[in-house]
């Protein structure tokens, strides 16, 4: 049973809207370790197909917002074993935004709100929150309940240097109306096909 903690800020009513028990694995996608090191400083402790995971052990309401504790399955560890504990701080208010894993919802209207304290590094797009760096931009993307589902760094020619994705199939909310459209459509479609169908028979 989902279990949404509610919070409003300027009218705007802010939920956290997974439950705990809940459980998320992510895929690195694509990565460059060569562009990585260049940029970053660093060997990447990651290699394209590896996967961590999160389980939400408990979620409680404290002063700005929520604390998570989730069970952190690191790239590269096995995932019978047990994970480590772990905590994070998410903000009920735009005004404290943190690129977290979790985000309040609506995603689109708290990360529009976030935009507004944020510097022009900054740009957001739907769900999406894109930050530009002197060597390379950093693109994350939130579902429809708040949950990370891309995470990707490209250099400025667009070339990817770390993708991360989700493998839970959440379908994000900025597609939610286009796809309810052409189901629409295909009611429409289906509907006046038949009725067609029934007049050519009467008329025979």
């Amino acid at each position: 049973m989902l279990t949404c903690f509610a919070v409003n800020v300027n009218a705007v009513t802010y939920d956290i809207d997974v439950d705990e028990d809940d459980s998320f694995e992510w895929e690195v996608k694509e990565i460059d370790p060569v562009k990585f090191e260049k940029i970053f400083g660093y060997e990447p402790k990651l290699s394209k197909g590896d996967d961590t995971k999160r389980t939400i052990k408990r979620i409680d309401v404290v002063d700005l917002g929520w604390k998570i504790t989730v069970e952190v399955w690191d790239f590269k560890t096995d995932f019978d074993d047990n994970g480590t504990i772990s905590y994070l701080d998410v903000p009920d208010s735009p005004v404290d935004f943190d690129e977290n894993i979790f985000i309040p919802t609506p995603v689109n209207d708290f990360l529009t709100n976030a935009k507004e304290d944020l510097g022009s590094e900054y740009e957001v797009s739907g769900q999406r929150i894109i930050r530009t760096e002197s060597e390379y931009i950093v693109e994350k993307e939130y579902d429809s309940r708040g949950v990370l589902i891309t995470e990707k760094y490209t250099d400025k020619d667009e070339r990817i240097i770390l993708e991360i994705v989700g493998k839970f199939g959440v379908i994000p909310s900025a597609n939610v109306e286009l796809i309810l459209g052409f189901i629409a459509l295909a009611v429409v479609a289906i509907v006046i096909v038949k009725f067609r169908a029934k007049k050519i028979l009467i008329s025979d």
